[in-house]
């Protein structure tokens, strides 16, 4: 009984304290520094492109319900995919260069990330282990192609082997 009635007065003391000293208080939005607003607008920035992630053993559904589930899905956002493409269309003697280059640049941004899932991830990324073959040719089709216009980013969805079976806009997540 003692706590709800702490409970009530702490309440009314707020309700009738604090809230009409805001109510008189002018509008300060004029006054916002502008160190503030560009860093609000790169916090809205990174929300409106999408995020860098793994997820392990996850079910996805699209637009049309369908369901997939696939071991790895690899959600990389719309800065990273500039990069990406940038990396990719690098003119070089070796295209196999720009694609390692490209997956070293996937696995940098998976580890900023330091999740387990994507540290699991990255540890199957060995150019030695058949996984890293099979996702190494496979991606150079996905990225040879255009890749879905999404205002987030996309999704690659992996399968045991390193096979990228489906690639998906992070829109619809």
């Amino acid at each position: 009984m003692k706590k709800n009635l702490g409970l009530v007065s702490s309440f009314t003391l707020l309700t009738t304290g604090i809230t009409p000293l805001m109510a008189m208080m002018p509008n300060n939005s004029n006054n916002i520094p502008e160190s503030s607003n560009r860093r609000n607008q790169g916090i809205n920035d990174q929300i409106n492109e999408g995020e860098d992630k793994v997820l392990k053993d996850n079910l996805f559904h699209d637009d049309n319900n369908n369901f997939y589930l696939e071991e790895w899905a690899i959600y990389l956002s719309n800065k990273s995919i500039r990069d990406i493409k940038i990396i990719f269309n690098q003119r070089s003697q070796n295209s196999i260069i720009n694609i390692q280059q490209l997956i070293n640049y996937i696995l940098i941004k998976l580890r900023e990330t330091g999740g387990n899932d994507e540290l699991l991830f990255v540890s199957k990324m060995n150019p030695q282990h058949q996984f890293y073959n099979i996702f190494f040719n496979s991606i150079i089709n996905i990225f040879s192609n255009p890749l879905i216009n999404s205002n987030k980013g996309i999704i690659l969805l992996i399968n045991t082997n390193g096979e990228i079976n489906n690639v998906f806009s992070q829109d619809i997540v």
